[in-house]
C-alpha cells in the first residue's frame, strides 16, 4: 500500500564515494528535504542523521567495497502507507555498483547523443527543482536512442520542444559564440553537479547563461559537456551522428574536469579510465 509503489510518489537522491569518502553529501540531503516538503512527505531525518546513515551503510559493506573501492548510494523517500497516516516518511538507502565499463567508454570516446521524441516531465508533471523516481521518459528516450545497440543516450525535450537533459546528466555547452550555455532551469531537473559546475566557474569569474536551447544550436556548439553525479564531467563526441568539435574532450571540458578533481581531492577521471574491468 505504500504510495511510492502505488503512485510512483518517490523522492530520490544518488551520490557516490570518491576514494571511499563522501565529500559532498549535504547538497543531496538539502534537495531531498525540498522534494519531501513538495510531496507532503514527513521529515526524513536531520542532516547529521542522514550523513550518519550513509556512513553506516558504507561501514557495513566494507567486504564488498574491498572489491569495489567506490560505490553509488541511492536514498529513496516515499509517503508511506495511507493506513498508517499518509505523509509518514518511508526512507531507505541502498548501495549500487558504479558502471565502470560505461564510464571508461565515456571518458575515452565521449558520449553519443540522439535527439529524442520524448519530453521530460520536469516543470510540467512535477516541479523542476526536485528529483523524483519517475524515469519513464528517460527510459523510453534511451531505448529509442540505443535501438541500434550502440549504447547512445537520448536527449529529452522540454514541453516547448527545446533541449532538456539526459537520463544520467545535465547538459552545458560552449556555444559557437564562446558562452557557457545550459537549458532553462524551470523546465529541467537541475542537478547538484550543475550547481557545483556553477560554483567552479564562478571561482574563475565565468558564468552560465540559462536559456532555451534548440537542437540546432546544440549541434553547432564548440563543446557539449555532460554533468552527472557518478561520472562527474565528460564530453559529448557527437549528436545525431554529427561530430562535436573533433570528437574529443575539448579544452573547456578538460579544464572543468581538472577543477572538479581538485574540488573532490581525488582523481576520479583516472580511476574511471582504468577501472573498466572491475566487477562486483
Amino acid at each position: 500500500m505504500d504510495y511510492g509503489i502505488l503512485y510512483g510518489a518517490i523522492v530520490v537522491e544518488r551520490l557516490r564515494t570518491f576514494g571511499g569518502r563522501l565529500p559532498d553529501w549535504r547538497p543531496h540531503w538539502e534537495r531531498m528535504q525540498l522534494g519531501c516538503r513538495t510531496l507532503g512527505i514527513g521529515p526524513t531525518c536531520g542532516a547529521q542523521d542522514f550523513g550518519g546513515a550513509l556512513q553506516r551503510i558504507l561501514d557495513s559493506n566494507r567486504n564488498w567495497e574491498a572489491i569495489e573501492p567506490d560505490v553509488s548510494l541511492v536514498a529513496v523517500a516515499t509517503p508511506g502507507n495511507p493506513d498508517d497516516g499518509l505523509g509518514e516518511c518511508t526512507l531507505f538507502i541502498h548501495l549500487q555498483q558504479i558502471p565502470w565499463a560505461r564510464l571508461h567508454a565515456w571518458y575515452h570516446r565521449g558520449a553519443s547523443l540522439v535527439s529524442s521524441s520524448y519530453a521530460t516531465g520536469a516543470g510540467t508533471s512535477w516541479p523542476a527543482p526536485i528529483k523524483v523516481r519517475n524515469r519513464l521518459a528517460y527510459y523510453l528516450s534511451d531505448r529509442e536512442a540505443s535501438s541500434d545497440g550502440k549504447g547512445r543516450l537520448g536527449v529529452l525535450r522540454t514541453a516547448s520542444g527545446s533541449v532538456a537533459d539526459t537520463s544520467v546528466a545535465n547538459l552545458v555547452m560552449m556555444s559557437s559564440e564562446g558562452n557557457w550555455v545550459s537549458p532553462t532551469p524551470n523546465s529541467v531537473m537541475l542537478g547538484t553537479s550543475m550547481r557545483l559546475c556553477e560554483s567552479l566557474l564562478a571561482d574563475s569569474h565565468q558564468f552560465i547563461r540559462y536559456q532555451d536551447v534548440s537542437f540546432e544550436e546544440l549541434s553547432h556548439a564548440r563543446e557539449v559537456i555532460l554533468l552527472g553525479n557518478t561520472p562527474c564531467v565528460w564530453h559529448v563526441s557527437e549528436i545525431d551522428g554529427k561530430p562535436i568539435g573533433d570528437g574529443t574532450a575539448g579544452p573547456n571540458c578538460q579544464w572543468l574536469q581538472k577543477r572538479w578533481i581538485e574540488h573532490c581531492g581525488f582523481d576520479w577521471l583516472s580511476q574511471g579510465k582504468d577501472a573498466d574491468h572491475r566487477t562486483a
